[in-house]
Order: structure tokens, then C-alpha cells, then sequence
């Protein structure tokens, strides 16, 4: 249970910020996925802080938080009904939780003063509290004094003070939204106290917490029909720990508890394998057989969602040439014919850092089936390369990465947060877009549906027009032979002298 535990944990704390991405000023535009905005709990007293460091320039340096910056938790309370119109806090922002302010005392009225104890005359006695079912406090203030708690890691105080919201007088009159939002963070709070208890080895304590967190999310469930994504992913690690709690007294109830799990989404099936809190379940004959039929069902289920998302984005164009961390230009036109992952993100971000190490993985598994991974790096100081080369040896980064610029990020429609992963199919398109940090799981099952896609075909070169042919130039007419002139007749010889005096000779 204790890799599970970590999350739980972390879920309270982190949840938006891995969820939602480290915001980029740069970006604008709806959000990637979950755009619902989630209801106030407590009404801003001052401007809502940041999930992470958020300097106006990424590429400028990022100013130290000061001493006196009030605690950041981040808001994990859940996704908005339509048409609810109360609240227009922007979804995946921290709220920030100011210093708990004594409560007023409530002002006595002077004319409605009574007399001093012991005044044999007396009256009525002043009231201690106003006119409200627990006394000075109000909703808001009650839980802005659970948060300050949680937020400090106190999870069993602050479980005390939120049990006391519960029992209010007029919690069911209270906005459903509200309600909704108060049993959310129940269950979280509860939740991350039975981590608390089981980093300690308080196994009974830490159970104790876990059934208390699915009380109360059950309770969310059952008012509020439709889940969202993150209620439903809270959902399946509630009752998974539900079921581990139950595993050692109530061998039936443990099942349906991790029936519920798997029903919320829950699917980590190597955890179940070597969770030592579920031995018990795993020695039922049936249990190997239960499992199976489950991994199938999970399997179709996150093939569905995937089909889903994919016919919901509408593939676009997407190339750069920038350059690597040696100063040479790599241009994404060169991996045509490949899948392309581009993970757009930055040393400094949280969840860009808890991405890298399934990229490592992808890459080395799926490279000679034709998948690249590349990063675009966009840092917050003038000389990024060393920082990079340092993180990518740290972590053993098998993938380009290269220096991002504002043109190439602003390619992206509606960009807004880091880390933002661009899956591209072998035909250059870009088929997907995810906005914050995902589980290896999720990335592994896209990049294995686009690897199974066809290669595209060749594109034929267009055929060339013949040119027109030009009209056969006329031949000139053959020139007839001049007709030929009769020779000039030559005149006839005149007879010479002698042959004269010879014909003139008689007898002779």
C-alpha cells in the first residue's frame, strides 16, 4: 500500500499542479480537458496565488518567494455544475490561505444590555454567541481554519475541524456546490491521514482514516450522481485503500470495496499483486479469476476513453527547426514516417520532472518500432543549455531535446501550461494534445495506437502536363522547277568560201 499511500499524500497537496500544469503567462485561451470552474470554499481575501513559479517571461529569471508569502494549497475542489454562475475562480488555480483571523466578538446592542449577574431584579442574560447554529464562526472562516491546518500537514486536526462543518445545524441548506466541495475535501483530508499513520507503521490508525475517507466520498457519490475526472480518479483510490483496511476482517466487503475501485477507474494491477494488506483476498481460489475479468474490462474501458479523445481533437499541422543542445539545428520535418511525442516543458516545472521518466522508458522500449520523443525546452534563465545537459545526465534522457522559442510555442492552439505533450502520427499531424503530466499508462497507450496505424502512403509526385504542342510549322509549298526556256536556236552556218567556189565549179 505505501506507493499508493505517496500519491494519496501527494494528491491533497499537488493534485491540481500535476494535474493542470505549471500556468504560462505566454498562453491563452480554454484549458485542454477539464475547463469547468470549480466552486469558491472560501471567498479570496487577496489575489489567488500560484501552483508553481510563474514569471512573466520564462525565459527571465524567476524571483525568490518571499518569507512572508502566505501558504499555497491547491484547489481540489471538484468540477462545477452548468449553469452555475456563483463562482468565477479559473479552473486548476491554488487558493491561497491567509492567516486565520480571530473570531469578533459579536457587539452587544447597549440598549439591549442586561442587568450584571446577581441583580436580584435580573432579566434576561446576554447571549455568548450570535444569532448562528455554532456560534462566532462562519462557513468561510471555519474552513479557511481546515485548509491552514491541512496545509501545514496537521491532517488530524484539520479532520476534527471539518467534522465540526459537517455537524453544522445548516450544512444541508448550505449551496450543493459548497456541500459538494466540503465532502471532497473530507475525504481527501482523511485520506492523506491514513497515509500519514501508515509512513509511521500505525497500521490500525491508518485504516481507521481510510474507511472514514470512504465514508465520506461515498456520501459525494451518492448526492452527486455525476463524477467528474478528478473526483472519479480520487474515487478508485479510495476505495482501493477502503478495500485494504477491510482485506483482514470482512473478506466479502474487501472485494466490493475493489470492485468500486476498479468501477472509478483504478487500475493498478501490479500494486494489487504485492499489496501485503490484500494476502487475505489473494488466498480465495477465485480471487486470480476475479483480477483477470478486471483487467479486461479495464483494458476495453481505457481503449473507449482514448477513442474518445482522440475523435474529440481535430488533428493539426505542427513543424520547428531549432536548435539541439550542441548548437545544431533538428527539424521535426526530419522524423516524418515516425510517431513523434514532443513534450514541451522545462527543468524547472514539477510535473514536466515527473514526466521524464516514462519518456526514458518509451523511448528505449519503442524506438526500433518507430517512435521519437523529442523535448522543447523553455527555461527561465539566459543560459539554459547547462542546467539541461546536467538534469538530462541526472536522469538518463535517451531523447533530443532542443531550445524552445515563443514562435514555435505559439504553433500550439491555446497554449497554456507546462507540460503540454503534441502526438504526432507518422504522417506528421498532430493527433492529440495533453496538458499536464500523465501516467506512463496513458502515454503508452497512445503512443501504441498510433504505431499501429498504417504507414501512409507514398504521396505520388503530380504528373507532369505534357506540353502543348506547338502546331507543326507548314512546310513551303515545293517550288515547281522553272519551266525551261527552248534553247535559243543557234543561226545556220554559212557555207565557207571554199566549199562555195567548190559548188560553183562545173564538172569538177
Amino acid at each position: 500500500m505505501n506507493r499508493l499511500l505517496k500519491t494519496t499524500t501527494a494528491c491533497l497537496l499537488g493534485l491540481v499542479l500535476v494535474l493542470a500544469g505549471c500556468d504560462d503567462d505566454a498562453g491563452s485561451g480554454a484549458a485542454t480537458g477539464n475547463k469547468a470552474t470549480p466552486p469558491k470554499i472560501t471567498p479570496p481575501t487577496q489575489p489567488a496565488g500560484d501552483d508553481t513559479q510563474k514569471p512573466a517571461n520564462p525565459d527571465s529569471a524567476a524571483a525568490p518567494a518571499s518569507a512572508d508569502k502566505p501558504k499555497v494549497i491547491p484547489d481540489t475542489t471538484p468540477e462545477k455544475a452548468k449553469g452555475d454562475k456563483a463562482n468565477n475562480q479559473p479552473a486548476g488555480k491554488a487558493k491561497v490561505i491567509p492567516k486565520a483571523k480571530p473570531a469578533e466578538k459579536p457587539k452587544t446592542d447597549p440598549a439591549k444590555k442586561t442587568k450584571a449577574k446577581g441583580d436580584k431584579k435580573g432579566g434576561d442574560k446576554t447571549s455568548k454567541t450570535p444569532d448562528t447554529p455554532d456560534g462566532p464562526q462562519s462557513l468561510d472562516d471555519q474552513m479557511r481554519a481546515v485548509l491552514v491546518l491541512a496545509n501545514q500537514g496537521d491532517f488530524d486536526q484539520s479532520l476534527k475541524k471539518i467534522d465540526v462543518v459537517l455537524a453544522r445545524k445548516d450544512f444541508g441548506k448550505i449551496e450543493p456546490m459548497k456541500q459538494r466541495s466540503i465532502l471532497f475535501i473530507t475525504a481527501q483530508i482523511a485520506q492523506a491521514l491514513g497515509g500519514q499513520h501508515a509512513s509511521k507503521e500505525k497500521t490500525t490508525e491508518s485504516h481507521a482514516a481510510f474507511l472514514i475517507s470512504a465514508k465520506h466520498f461515498r456520501t459525494l457519490k451518492s448526492q452527486f450522481k455525476e463524477l467528474n475526472d478528478g473526483e472519479q480518479g480520487f474515487g478508485g483510490r479510495v476505495f482501493y485503500n477502503e478495500a485494504c483496511a477491510l482485506a483482514g476482517k470482512d473478506a466479502k466487503a474487501a472485494r466490493a470495496s475493489l470492485t468500486e475501485a476498479f468501477e472509478m477507474g483504478f487500475d493498478d494491477f501490479e500494486l494489487l499483486a504485492d499489496d501485503k494488506d490484500l494476502e487475505p483476498l489473494r488466498k480465495d481460489p477465485g480471487f486470480v479469476k476475479f483480477v483477470t475479468a478486471q483487467k479486461t474490462v479495464a483494458g476495453k474501458r481505457k481503449s473507449a476513453a482514448l477513442d474518445k479523445e482522440f475523435a474529440k481533437n481535430k488533428p493539426f499541422p505542427f513543424s520547428f527547426t531549432l536548435p539541439n543542445l550542441e548548437g545544431k539545428p533538428v527539424s521535426l520535418e526530419s522524423f516524418l514516417g515516425k510517431v513523434v511525442i514532443v513534450d514541451v516543458w522545462g527543468t524547472w516545472c514539477p510535473p514536466c520532472r515527473t514526466e521524464v521518466p516514462h519518456f526514458v522508458e518509451l523511448q528505449k522500449t519503442y524506438a526500433k518500432q518507430g517512435l521519437q520523443i523529442i523535448g522543447i525546452n523553455y527555461e527561465r534563465n539566459n543560459d539554459p543549455i547547462p542546467g539541461i545537459k546536467a538534469f538530462s545526465e541526472q536522469n538518463g534522457i535517451n531523447y533530443p531535446c532542443v531550445i524552445g522559442d515563443p514562435a514555435t510555442r505559439d504553433r500550439i492552439p491555446n497554449f497554456r501550461a507546462f507540460p503540454t505533450t503534441l502526438f504526432i502520427d507518422k504522417s506528421g499531424d498532430v493527433r492529440l494534445v495533453a496538458v499536464g503530466a500523465r501516467p506512463k499508462e496513458y502515454l503508452e497507450a497512445v503512443v501504441k495506437k498510433l504505431l499501429a496505424e498504417p504507414a501512409p502512403a507514398a504521396k505520388k509526385p503530380a504528373a507532369k502536363k505534357p506540353a502543348a504542342k506547338k502546331p507543326a510549322a507548314k512546310k513551303p509549298a515545293a517550288k515547281k522547277p522553272a519551266a525551261k526556256k527552248p534553247a535559243a536556236k543557234k543561226p545556220a552556218a554559212k557555207p565557207s568560201a571554199k566549199k562555195k567556189s567548190a559548188a560553183g565549179k562545173p564538172g569538177s
